[in-house]
């Protein structure tokens, strides 16, 4: 079956990507806020906000044998569990994000994330079932930027140049009549670049007109795009 909710996982820009076949009976999210504070004479213990910490999220499932065909599974294809165990060890080992991205009616999460922690275990007796826990931690992407420098003053600084990497690789159709310009519109702001989407995922034309709900559509950068006078190439 295919379901409106959905939890992808994927990595070096959608290079590799799967969805979990179960989704978790729940997602932890947890943040907290970086404020300090400090004793002002005259006032007290002042709270001073700073920017909030980085997100943390955590959950369970079961990676189910390819032969336990259950009702509860929701990822039109899915794989033998050794394969999403494997793929996870593999991205971990690398010390790059991954990217996290959940879909459901009251909650989206589509964040770059690193893979904190990640245990498995063979379910018993329940003939090839691995149980999964996973902990993530939300990642922001940076970069540095010039200074340049003259008679040991510094006088201006390059602006940070587009970080493509921060761009959403993908994106999870919603609704059965939703149509490539429909897409077009909510990621870029605009129904033009429907045609680009549908040659970068290699539709035909019936493809195109019968998209289904859960189905992943690789999206081009936002910034390969457009050409100089911000127009479509």
């Amino acid at each position: 079956m295919t379901s409106a909710y959905g939890l992808w996982l994927s990595f070096n820009n959608q290079e590799e990507v799967f969805e979990f076949p179960i989704l978790p009976g729940k997602i932890e999210v947890s943040g907290k806020g970086e404020g300090s504070g400090y004793e002002v004479y005259g006032l007290g213990q002042i709270n001073v906000i700073k920017s909030p910490g980085l997100a943390e999220y955590s959950f369970e499932t079961i990676l189910p044998a390819v032969e336990n065909r259950y009702p509860f599974i929701t990822a039109r294809y899915y794989y033998e569990p050794r394969y999403y165990v494997e793929l996870i060890e593999k991205w971990r080992q690398t010390r790059h994000p991954i990217r996290f991205v959940y879909t459901g009616p009251s909650l989206q999460i589509n964040t770059p994330a690193s893979i904190e922690s990640f245990d498995w275990s063979e379910t018993a007796g329940e003939n090839g079932d691995i149980q999964i826990s996973l902990g993530l931690k939300e990642y922001r992407f940076y970069a540095a930027r010039r200074a340049v420098v003259v008679d040991g003053q510094v006088q201006q600084s390059e602006p940070p140049r587009a970080d493509y990497r921060s761009f959403q690789p993908f994106y999870v159709v919603k609704e059965e009549k939703e149509s490539l310009s429909d897409i077009s519109q909510r990621v870029y702001g605009t129904p033009d670049y429907h045609a680009k989407i549908k040659e970068h995922n290699g539709l035909s034309d019936a493809d195109a007109q019968n998209l289904f709900p859960g189905q992943i559509l690789k999206l081009p950068n936002e910034f390969l795009l457009k050409g100089p006078e911000g127009v479509v190439t």
